[in-house]
């Protein structure tokens, strides 16, 4: 079955493909969703957590939590990627950003192929973040 999500925007900021069949990425996703990588950026420790959600009715999206297996979706996917990016000192932790980008994943065989767009301003991070991400739960 197909998740697309009908405001997807035309204009993409990235398009690229993985040597990896659709199921496996959508395992990937669901296996990332709601974990977290924390990384040193200068003198401070950034945590980014990860929110994913998949279309739903065309028009919204749906948690992964709630929708159940990937292995209902077929074809193609749209999904809502929310990066929550907070500092962490000895204090507590301090809001960074909240970053949020559109994830389209077609099948096409043996590979995926992607379609990433930021929705919102630009910076860092970009989409090229999320290609990193997909390529490194995709191994």
């Amino acid at each position: 079955m197909r998740r697309i999500y009908h405001k997807f925007p035309p204009k993409i900021d990235l398009d690229f493909d993985i040597e990896c069949p659709l199921f496996v990425v959508l395992k990937c996703l669901w296996d990332m969703n709601g974990t977290h990588r924390t990384e040193k950026e200068e003198d401070s420790l950034i945590k980014t957590t990860y929110e994913i959600a998949v279309a739903d009715k065309r028009t919204q999206f749906m948690a992964l939590d709630e929708f159940g297996s990937y292995l209902d979706i077929t074809e193609a996917a749209d999904f809502r990627i929310v990066l929550h990016s907070a500092i962490l000192k000895p204090e507590g932790r301090s809001p960074l950003s909240l970053d949020t980008f559109l994830l389209r994943a077609e099948d096409k065989g043996e590979k995926t192929e992607f379609a990433v767009v930021k929705v919102g301003g630009r910076g860092s991070p970009d989409a090229m973040t999320i290609k990193r991400l997909i390529q490194d739960v995709c191994r």
